[in-house]
């Protein structure tokens, strides 16, 4: 814990890594052996008759006996005294020459080491639970004695102040280190500026030197746009990120959470947390704790700067205004006469002349709620506790208003040390007070908003916290708030328009709570409100309703209309939100679980969704595993030509077999891939095993027209910048043909990021590889958008195709989107065929292809290498297949590897 001292800082570190041995008194166990073995044969000898030296020597072992006499429990003393003097007494009798020096050797032999074993076994377990019990001190206790302690001390001190927080959360969390890697705006350079490493290792020269931020592009891209970034390993960064990569293994870093540090809005450097010794995964938690420290480090290093920029501008006003005297008074303690001069009368207003008076005339003016303090700095140097007066106080001038003043001076003393008089002078330091409230505010208020920031709001949370373990009755919750879709706003109309709408955001969630309750912005979209002192959770759902209504209300922003909504979540406290942190986890956890639900509405936390949120937690753990164990697999889904029965290709479907939950298909997991990003890795992978499959089967069959392969990209896929590099190598791997490989789109990425979707395509279709629009009739693409793009294909969503007959309307989309396609000259897949009606009707239509559970079921590799070795190459082949599940399509059984039947292909025909 960090506890705040006068005119610096104390520290006290938490203790190391794993159950260190906590510090315990010097074992004395040698000198009290020894004092054993010396009594022990002192008395042999004494009783037994041996020489007279020994029992001497004896008396001698006393002093050393009582040095060491807590080293070994009473227990032990008749067994130690025993065992000597046996071996006295035979030593006296049987070996006379040797004498009693032997007696003392074989004691120390026999006993001295089990006795120091047992003793060490002792203190060791002593030890490791006393280090146990001290280290129970939480992570909120931690940030809370850190965040008092940044805001405590001096701009001179934050140096100092961050390199100690940085070793308390090294040494608290297990970290091998941690640094600050802060961009130098002269030379666009990031320099570690602060660090702490557990052990010897020292940062590289090229990271105290700078490094240009443009060598990492990749990563300060990324840390653009997030709260944290962190790799459980180098071996899932992106191939773009091959400078970061190198970056990282200079420093000899296999892992790490990096938390972004922001002046404003903007990017100004980087917190990170390293592991130098295991891959690790860093979890919500650590991630969450991390923010809040950047946070406090960015508010310190702000002062800082923000301090040394009005030092250099004092400085030259000081050069500046050299010539301008401050005010000079004078005051005779016995006749209580003080004289002001004229430059002190000016600067509060009046006229400009010396003048006589008692000290009423100062004391009077100075502000009600400093005069004690300006009346016990007089008395403590008029009494010679302190070497001189000095005080800031606040004057009141000519006007009435009051300015910020400082006063200094020194008494005249008698020779007996009584004060006669003391002489000062008074400078005018409202301005620098002015400075330095602005500064204090703005380290604990947004820049935008002027609402409290997180540190602010964390503090005020605590004490609400606080109130609340004090009295069970007086409960608090807080609100967390994430506006819906305003990346889009952003992005669209510009962030100027983005800024006015986060200051009205605030504004009226200001508007719909009370004066005592707190409203703050996190940063970017997120807003937190805390309800202090409420009855029940009705209060805070109440109050979520009016922020709901209020954000529904358009908004014209420079004569644009928005209309904007947010996600809520509410978390109230109780016995299981001991610290702030609690209940801001639960509250986020609450606010995701609102924007699933469907956004613009709230959510009220409880048990079970933290439950979902660590079994989130874990498949995303899982699904890192799984890239590094291979687990993921491919299954096949035949392609037909409608009119000739022609099997023309096949889509390649991802599997994971999971080691505890068997085998999962794509929507158990592929959101949560998507969401972390591991998506990426996943899909590169999918491309080039499909790639290497299809070319296998070209060359060892010879069709002629080739077989193709379809693959799904995802949006995040699409908007990485080596999207085309990839496809092109996994091409050039595999020796596959670019006309073979067909890559499918759905309608909502394209439409999600339409630029870049139009560069992927121009890139794309330049390979000469073929561009399917998938699931189409499902978005809300234009038909100037899907011309522009040039599709090949457009697929027909399943959920169309299996209603066709029992809806109209879907059977109308259906006829609707095969004419389209014919008019603008493209191919049509219908995906979903389960029956031969479907079948059938999708033929009148002139649909080209179908696929579906009506041929089969996705297989894996070696059931189509074996369809294909039978001489299988159209769908009437497959049809007079035996049917091996004659069950409904929608109890699919989740693929696992060779077909159960006892053919390669299983066809599911319901009618």
């Amino acid at each position: 814990m960090v506890v705040p001292a006068r005119g610096g800082l104390s520290v006290s570190v938490a203790g190391r890594k794993g159950p260190a041995l906590a510090p315990a008194k010097t074992p004395h166990t040698k000198p009290f052996l020894a004092g054993y073995l010396m009594v022990a044969s002192g008395a042999a000898a004494l009783f037994l008759g041996g020489p007279l030296p020994f029992a001497l020597l004896g008396l001698l072992g006393i002093p050393l006996l009582l040095i060491g006499r807590d080293n070994l429990s009473w227990f032990d003393l008749p067994l130690v005294a025993l065992l000597l003097a046996a071996m006295a007494w035979a030593a006296g009798r049987n070996m006379p020459d040797l004498g009693w020096g032997v007696t003392l050797l074989l004691g120390l032999m026999i006993v001295g080491g089990s006795l120091t074993e047992a003793y060490l076994r002792r203190e060791r377990i002593r030890s490791i639970a006393q280090h146990e019990t001290e280290d129970r001190s939480g992570a909120g206790d931690l940030i809370a004695s850190i965040a008092a302690v940044m805001n405590g001390i001096t701009p001179s001190e934050i140096d100092l102040g961050v390199e100690r927080a940085l070793q308390q959360i090294g040494i608290h969390f297990q970290l091998d280190g941690l640094f600050v890697l802060q961009e130098i705006p002269e030379g666009k350079l990031l320099t570690c500026t602060h660090s702490w490493w557990d052990g010897d290792w020292k940062p590289p020269i090229e990271w105290q030197e700078g490094v240009e931020c443009e060598q990492m592009p990749w990563l300060w891209k990324e840390l653009a746009h997030c709260t944290s970034f962190s790799f459980g390993t180098l071996d899932i960064l992106p191939a773009e990120a091959q400078a970061e990569r190198s970056f990282f293994e200079r420093g000899s870093i296999r892992s790490a959470c990096l938390v972004p540090l922001r002046h404003g809005d903007s990017l100004s450097g980087v917190l990170g947390h390293a592991s130098f010794h295991e891959d690790r995964d860093w979890s919500e938690s650590h991630k969450t704790l991390f923010r809040t420290l950047a946070d406090l480090l960015v508010s310190g290093l702000e002062r800082k700067r923000t301090a040394l920029a009005l030092l250099e501008s004092e400085e030259r006003y000081s050069r500046l205004s050299g010539g301008v005297s401050e005010g000079i008074w004078d005051w005779d303690l016995k006749t209580d006469v003080v004289v002001y001069s004229a430059r002190w009368r000016s600067m509060l207003g009046d006229q400009a002349r010396e003048l006589r008076a008692g000290s009423k005339e100062w004391l009077d003016r100075v502000h009600l709620q400093d005069l004690a303090g300006v009346k016990l700095a007089l008395s403590n140097h008029l009494s010679g506790r302190t070497p001189a007066f000095e005080c800031e106080h606040r004057l009141r001038d000519s006007g009435g208003a009051y300015r910020w003043m400082l006063s200094r001076g020194t008494a005249i003393r008698s020779l007996d040390g009584r004060p006669l008089r003391i002489t000062g002078s008074l400078t005018d330091i409202n301005d620098r007070r002015i400075v330095e409230e602005r500064l204090n505010h703005d380290a604990l208020h947004d820049d935008l908003t002027g609402l409290p920031n997180r540190v602010l709001f964390i503090d005020r949370l605590e004490h609400s916290l606080g109130r609340h373990r004090r009295n069970k009755d007086r409960l608090c919750a807080v609100l967390f708030l994430d506006l819906d879709r305003f990346k889009i706003v952003n992005d669209s109309l510009g962030p100027n328009v983005g800024d006015q709408l986060l200051i009205e955001v605030g504004n009226r969630l200001e508007d719909s709570v009370r004066q005592v309750d707190t409203v703050a912005r996190l940063g970017g979209d997120e807003f937190t409100v805390l309800l202090d002192d409420i009855k029940d959770i009705s209060d805070a759902t109440r109050v979520a309703e009016r922020i709901l209504n209020a954000l529904q209300k358009p908004l014209d922003l420079n004569g644009q209309v928005i209309f904007t909504t947010g996600s809520i979540g509410i978390a109230l406290s109780g016995k299981d939100t001991a610290v702030a942190d609690d209940l801001m986890r639960n509250a986020d956890i609450a606010m995701y679980r609102a924007k699933s639900q469907g956004k613009a509405r709230y959510e009220v936390f409880d048990t079970a969704m933290r439950a979902r949120a660590m079994a989130l937690l874990k498949l995303e753990t899982d699904l890192r595993r799984a890239i590094e164990r291979s687990e993921f697999m491919l299954a096949y889904q035949p392609i037909v030509a409608i009119e000739s029965g022609r099997i023309t290709g096949f889509e390649a479907l991802l599997r994971w077999t999971h080691p505890q939950r068997g085998r999962l298909l794509p929507k158990d997991f592929l959101a949560t891939a998507e969401e972390t990003g591991l998506i990426v890795p996943i899909g590169w992978e999918v491309l080039a095993r499909a790639c290497r499959q299809a070319a296998a089967w070209e060359r060892k069959f010879r069709l002629d027209p080739p077989l193709t392969i379809s693959v799904n990209l995802s949006g995040k896929q699409l908007r990485q910048g080596d999207l085309v590099e990839q496809v092109r190598r996994a091409l050039e791997d595999s020796g596959l043909s670019p006309h073979s490989l067909k890559l499918e789109i759905t309608e909502g990425i394209i439409m999600a990021d339409l630029d870049a979707a139009r560069s992927a395509f121009d890139g794309l279709r330049k390979l000469g590889v073929q561009l399917h629009l998938d699931d189409f009739g499902t978005g809300y693409s234009s038909l100037s958008v899907l011309h522009s793009f040039q599709v090949d294909t457009l697929k027909i969503d399943r959920s169309f195709v299996r209603n066709m007959f029992e809806d109209p309307r879907n059977g109308g989309i259906v006829d609707t989107i095969v004419g389209l396609a014919q008019v603008l000259g493209k191919e049509v897949v219908a995906e979903g065929v389960e029956t031969r009606e479907q079948l059938v009707r999708l033929g009148d239509l002139r649909c080209q292809y179908a696929q579906g559970y009506y041929f089969s079921l996705p297989v894996d590799a070696a059931s189509i290498s074996g369809m294909l070795g039978m001489g299988i190459r159209d769908a009437a082949g497959m049809l007079a297949l035996p049917t091996g599940i004659e069950t409904s399509p929608a109890r699919d059984p989740n693929w696992g590897g060779p077909s159960p039947a006892s053919s390669p292909f299983v066809p599911v025909r319901t009618k």
